[in-house]
């Protein structure tokens, strides 16, 4: 949370989301927020060290008791969690659709946790997007909407070629392995 609230950096898919709904509130995280603000983020430490110790006194009084929902069998369970995410989903406003994006996005969340997609980036992707668009669109307006105007600036180009390398450095380190496992084998 500190460099969230103090630079307007989420740390993590939790602290991207508090971000997003401050942002949402029209709050600005970093460091004016401290000056701004200060009766709201001393209400946020005093909230965050509040929940802290209620968790510790449930976690040690019910921890026997949270420990039972593991007797319950698998056949039992998982439809009752199904039905409870369908109800959830269709009770907020009572609308179909709700439900099919439901359905899609827990589709869409297995099929990215079957092959090792990471939930954060994604999560951060979507909080932070939109502040992506709008920096991209004043950079377009600045650059009278040239593209070659990013290549003029060298923070940009450094920018540019750590996303090439982040993106392209796993097929490359891919493809080396599977030319070192071709030469050890014909060896």
């Amino acid at each position: 949370m500190v460099p969230t609230l103090a630079l307007g950096i989420p740390g993590s898919a939790t602290a991207a989301v508090i971000l997003g709904g401050l942002q949402v509130q029209g709050l600005r995280p970093g460091p004016y927020l401290f000056d701004e603000q200060p009766a709201l983020l001393y209400g946020i430490f005093f909230a965050m060290l509040l929940s802290n110790v209620l968790f510790l006194l449930v976690g040690l009084v019910g921890a026997k008791v949270f420990s039972r929902i593991s007797l319950i069998p698998t056949t039992l369970l998982w439809p009752t969690v199904f039905a409870l995410c369908f109800v959830g989903a269709y009770g907020l406003e009572q609308s179909i659709v709700d439900v099919w994006i439901m359905m899609i996005a827990g589709l869409l969340g297995f099929v990215l946790k079957r092959y090792g997609f990471s939930p954060a980036p994604i999560i951060m992707g979507l909080v932070l997007g939109t502040l992506v668009e709008t920096s991209l669109a004043q950079s377009m307006i600045i650059f009278d909407q040239q593209w070659t105007g990013f290549l003029g600036r060298p923070i940009a180009l450094i920018f540019f070629g750590l996303a090439a390398f982040s993106i392209l450095s796993a097929p490359a380190r891919a493809a080396f392995r599977h030319l070192l496992s071709r030469s050890d084998r014909t060896a």
